[in-house]
């Protein structure tokens, strides 16, 4: 909050400390099983494969993880609706 005080008249300082924190914020490294990535390109990479590697799900699921996974969605269409939406789609109906 010092720039409020000091960076109401003086944007200069204002953006002095804009800029220090977003220097502060910036990754500019990861190490990843060993290796050091570096770079942003490199970095936003790493981070998408990361999360394409958490989210993939390699082989079947086990029954309790899929139990788990179903009690815990919360069901937002009643019965009824969801039996409409998965029935078949007349010609007549079609664009």
């Amino acid at each position: 909050m010092q720039w409020l005080q000091a960076g109401y008249v003086n944007s200069k300082f204002f953006h002095n400390q804009a800029r220090k924190k977003i220097w502060k914020n910036n990754i500019k490294e990861l190490i990843i099983r060993g290796n050091k990535i570096l770079g942003f390109q490199q970095i936003k990479e790493e981070a998408f494969n990361q999360y394409v590697e958490l989210y993939n799900v390699v082989g079947p699921v086990s029954l309790e993880v899929e139990q788990y996974m179903l009690e815990n969605v919360p069901e937002i269409l009643s019965h009824a609706n969801n039996l409409m939406l998965m029935k078949e789609i007349l010609e007549e109906e079609r664009i």
